[in-house]
């Protein structure tokens, strides 16, 4: 069953803006990884719902796509909670960064405030 006109619009513009668009129509256990994963972020972003929650969502993409979505989902998300365990795109896109080890807090702080170094601490083992 395909989307009406109107939805069909709609989601070919969001497609586009995934770097889907000539894979529109294709079924998705047709796509790459990667692919399959921007077609899940599209789902959500076509919802507009205001609260994204994601656990890596952008881990089977390239950086410069990675950096891409999480910017559009940011953009399009009142608040975005995501499980990321890349460094470098937490404190680009996060303004917050709770760190958890065996189930308890071990950091809470503002972006602005940490360094790549404080947050790699995180991933050794204690």
């Amino acid at each position: 069953m395909r989307p009406l006109a109107g939805p069909r619009a709609d989601i070919a513009e969001l497609a586009d803006s995934l770097g889907l668009g000539g894979q529109l129509w294709r079924a998705a256990e047709g796509l790459s990884g990667g692919q399959q994963s921007r077609v899940s972020l599209g789902r959500a972003l076509y919802q507009q719902k205001p609260v994204f929650i994601g656990d890596e969502p952008v881990s089977a993409l390239d950086e410069r796509q990675a950096d891409e979505l999480l910017r559009l989902l940011c953009r399009r998300h009142e608040t975005v909670v995501l499980a990321l365990h890349n460094v470098e795109q937490a404190l680009t896109h996060c303004t917050r960064v709770v760190g958890l080890r065996e189930g308890r807090v071990v950091l809470d702080a503002a972006t602005d405030t940490l360094t790549a170094a404080q947050l790699r601490t995180l991933y050794q083992n204690h």
